[in-house]
């Protein structure tokens, strides 16, 4: 009965956070798109876009991480899992410096005549890739500290997490309508920072969990 209720109360959690999500994430579109205007708005897409294209990994490693995690958890084996974090943990960071350097190769030539950019904002669409990247390696560095909490079925912190990385870009883009300077290349700037945030959140959680107290001693076992 516990567990059907937990069951039940994951799932009203989770379509509660997506209602707010979404109902957020519509109306900070509309702010950015009437701050950046419809060329800025176009230009960061166009951009972000590249690296979307690649991020689907990042959903595939979670689910890998994830099936492990819980897996340990459900024997209630806390030094197997520990050690399947840091497994999961040293392959990320391996992945995400590879992610880095072929994004980095890539950037030679989408800004070398592939995509369509006018050349007075060459130098900021560049800035915005960077930022970008760095974005990108945060994130697939947080996907074994997600899959610990979606492995303890954490629903509540997970949707918690997720609202708040919803309200961190509406914040943003109220920031951006208010800016007097180039309104891009603050926006690329500020939504990089979202990962790195959202990256020791999660390494503030692991001290918090039933796994115990965590340093990079561990990483190096």
């Amino acid at each position: 009965m516990q567990k059907t209720n937990k069951v039940a109360n994951n799932t009203i959690i989770l379509y509660v956070q997506m209602a707010i999500t979404v109902l957020i994430s519509l109306y900070t579109t509309r702010l950015v798109l009437s701050a950046l205007g419809t060329s800025d708005f176009g230009l960061f897409n166009i951009v972000g876009g590249v690296i979307a294209m690649l991020m689907f990994l990042s959903a595939a490693m979670a689910s890998a991480s994830q099936r492990f995690m819980s897996f340990s958890s459900g024997q209630g084996d806390i030094v197997n899992q520990r050690q399947i974090f840091n497994i999961s943990l040293k392959m990320h960071i391996l992945i995400a410096v590879i992610m880095v350097v072929l994004l980095e190769i890539l950037g030679f030539f989408l800004f070398d005549g592939i995509l369509n950019i006018a050349q007075t904002r060459v130098e900021t669409a560049q800035f915005i890739f960077q930022c970008l990247i760095v974005s990108t390696f945060f994130t697939i560095i947080s996907v074994p500290y997600d899959a610990v909490v979606i492995a303890d079925e954490n629903m509540l912190f997970v949707a918690v997490i997720r609202i708040l990385e919803v309200l961190l870009k509406f914040l943003i883009a109220i920031f951006i309508t208010y800016v007097t300077q180039d309104r891009l290349y603050i926006y690329g700037l500020l939504m990089a920072l979202i990962p790195i945030v959202l990256f020791f959140i999660f390494c503030w959680l692991w001290q918090c969990t039933c796994l115990g107290p965590w340093s990079w001693k561990d990483f190096l076992c």
